[in-house]
């Protein structure tokens, strides 16, 4: 086992799915076990815990929910990390999800990149969970410790601290991995996800704009194809970086949403605010200079952005405003790539 980074089980009634996510994980040494079926994972999981389980969602004598459901309900299994692959890919089906217990949620057809990256993000937060037990329980022992000793009190409150102060490094990194993408090191989707609840709920009762845009880097399968996975990872790190570096007000959030798209939430922001922003996100990425030969819009990479704004209402829904947003980005792509539509010209046309 310790020859292993760590073991994954992956939970899947698609031989393809189970061949294909076996041979990823694999081929980065991780020990992968494997299960067609929910009955079957449970049984394995109980005989040999894994360090983190891949479940599908969609199977078809245990729904990936109930096998979550009742790994969470073990004492012996629930601080597992639960990541569901799903084709399933709405609101509703990833709230579903991480209420009952899931780290993370990766939609189907899923990138590799993408997967490799989330599975080396929650292994890492589980080793801090770990390593946190680990300390709380030694810190508690030292506090029974102190008690007892008061004679030794200075030595062992010069290690409490020490210890403490090991805690909230560990713990403000665990708040940070949490929230953020490891890949492009800005806040990822499910940060998005949260804020954009609280940001529409805040301007719902403020009777406030809410900006949002989404980006999609042009022609970005060509230039994995083209150039290599590697050099991929670092165009979509370098792309990203632009983007926050395009966003100036604290409030606003830049966020990976999937893949290689990216997304800005922009509280009380109308829509000219929201498409100054796309502008300098525009010229940003074009100033990265990042050569893509394989491209059909130049030579460089660019990136093609839908820009919408409201004032979010109770007859209104954040899906449809993301919906309204992802028009604008599809005309953008539509009309030649390397440009922002605003979604209020669409609705006028």
């Amino acid at each position: 086992m310790s020859d292993y980074k760590a073991s994954i089980l992956i939970v899947d009634d698609t031989p393809n799915n189970l061949r294909l996510l076996s041979e990823l994980l694999t081929r980065q040494n991780y020990k992968v076990r494997k299960a067609i079926n929910g009955s079957m994972a449970l049984q394995s999981i109980v005989k040999q815990p894994p360090d983190l389980i891949l479940l599908d969602i969609q199977m078809p004598d245990m729904s990936g929910y109930e096998v979550c459901r009742q790994l969470k309900a073990d004492g012996t299994t629930t601080s597992i990390p639960v990541i569901f692959i799903s084709a399933l890919n709405t609101t509703k089906d990833k709230v579903k999800a991480f209420g009952l217990g899931a780290v993370d949620y990766i939609p189907k057809p899923f990138d590799e990149n993408e997967v490799l990256a989330r599975v080396k993000c929650q292994l890492e937060l589980q080793e801090l969970r770990l390593n946190l037990e680990t300390k709380n329980r030694t810190l508690k022992q030292a506090m029974k410790d102190l008690e007892l000793a008061l004679l030794e009190s200075r030595m062992l409150r010069t290690d409490l601290e020490r210890a403490n102060q090991e805690l909230i490094v560990a713990n403000h990194k665990l708040g940070e991995l949490a929230i953020v993408d490891s890949l492009t090191q800005i806040p990822n989707r499910r940060r998005f996800d949260e804020y954009l609840d609280k940001a529409w709920e805040d301007c719902l009762k403020a009777k406030k704009p809410l900006g949002l845009i989404l980006g999609d880097i042009d022609c970005f399968k060509r230039y994995n194809d083209y150039y290599g996975h590697h050099m991929g990872d670092h165009c979509l790190y370098a792309v990203a970086q632009a983007v926050k570096q395009s966003v100036v007000l604290a409030r606003d959030l830049p966020a990976r949403y999937g893949g290689e798209e990216i997304a800005v939430i922009l509280p009380n922001a109308g829509i000219e605010e929201a498409r100054v922003v796309a502008n300098r996100i525009l010229k940003e990425v074009q100033a990265l200079g990042i050569e893509h030969r394989a491209s059909d819009v130049k030579n460089i990479v660019s990136i093609s952005l839908g820009v919408h704004s409201l004032i979010p209402s109770v007859d209104k829904t954040i899906g449809g405003f993301i919906t309204e947003c992802d028009q604008a980005l599809y005309i953008s792509k539509e009309q030649g790539r390397d440009r922002l539509t605003v979604f209020s010209k669409i609705s006028a046309s």
